[in-house]
């Protein structure tokens, strides 16, 4: 979506932890999300697969740390573990 409106120079990232409807239960098979593969086919971009991106954390925590206060906005799409993660993430 980013590249689609001309926003290529925004950050991305992807969570690359295990998918499963209880992230908690072994034995979960986990679940797959049609969202990003129908972003994929129908807005092709530079990005088609979340290995080309770094972990979502990481780019969150970067983005926070070089911008001023108050300034930055985060729209998160889907289940909300990245943000999980990010508040759970050890300070700089």
């Amino acid at each position: 979506i980013m590249h689609f409106y001309d926003r290529d120079h925004v950050p991305l990232g992807a969570y690359k932890g295990p998918w499963a409807s209880n992230p908690h239960d072994p034995t979960a098979k986990g679940v797959q999300d049609r969202y990003v593969p129908d972003l994929v086919g129908n807005y092709p971009g530079p990005v088609v697969n979340y290995e080309q991106v770094n972990d979502t954390v990481p780019v969150y925590r970067k983005a926070l740390a070089e911008s001023p206060d108050g300034s930055v906005h985060i729209a998160s799409i889907g289940i909300t573990t990245n943000m999980r993660d990010l508040v759970q993430s050890q300070p700089d």
